[in-house]
């Protein structure tokens, strides 16, 4: 992600309730928190923290839809399927499927925040996932 915020723009939701064990967060945790906070000048990324109804979903220049999928109650790491759609009408379903979930979660955030800077959005996402982190997982902060 990190390289590609270089060239291109990206739309991001996350929602870390994952059924792994305290340790295994720790790491999602703190590495999440350092990548928003080391971007968080970059007007490319734009980060809703919110649950998202479907697969782990990666869609690229509206040509590629690659979806990870994990079976109902899985509780172990990892994706049990993973597709990978160059079909246009496919890609385009996931697309708006979503933008559509995306701009609901971004709504919110811009109700509560009372503004639509990105900055500002993303200092209350961060500020949020700090809340939902288990013990041990924030990252030290510069002094």
């Amino acid at each position: 992600m990190e390289r590609m915020l270089k060239w291109a723009e990206a739309q991001l939701i996350v929602w870390p309730q994952r059924p792994y064990d305290d340790a295994f967060m720790q790491v999602r945790f703190r590495t999440l928190l350092d990548f928003l906070r080391s971007d968080s000048d970059s007007g490319r990324l734009r980060v809703a923290l919110g649950p998202h109804h479907g697969g782990n979903r990666y869609i690229f220049d509206r040509d590629l839809a690659i979806t990870g999928i994990k079976g109902p109650g899985a509780a172990v790491p990892g994706y049990e399927v993973t597709t990978v759609s160059y079909h246009g009408p496919t890609v385009d379903a996931a697309i708006n499927e979503f933008e559509t979930q995306f701009n609901d979660i971004w709504q919110e955030h811009v109700a509560v925040c009372k503004t639509d800077d990105f900055r500002r959005i993303r200092t209350y996402v961060i500020s949020r996932l700090e809340g939902m982190a288990p013990v041990g997982a924030q990252p030290d902060r510069p002094r």
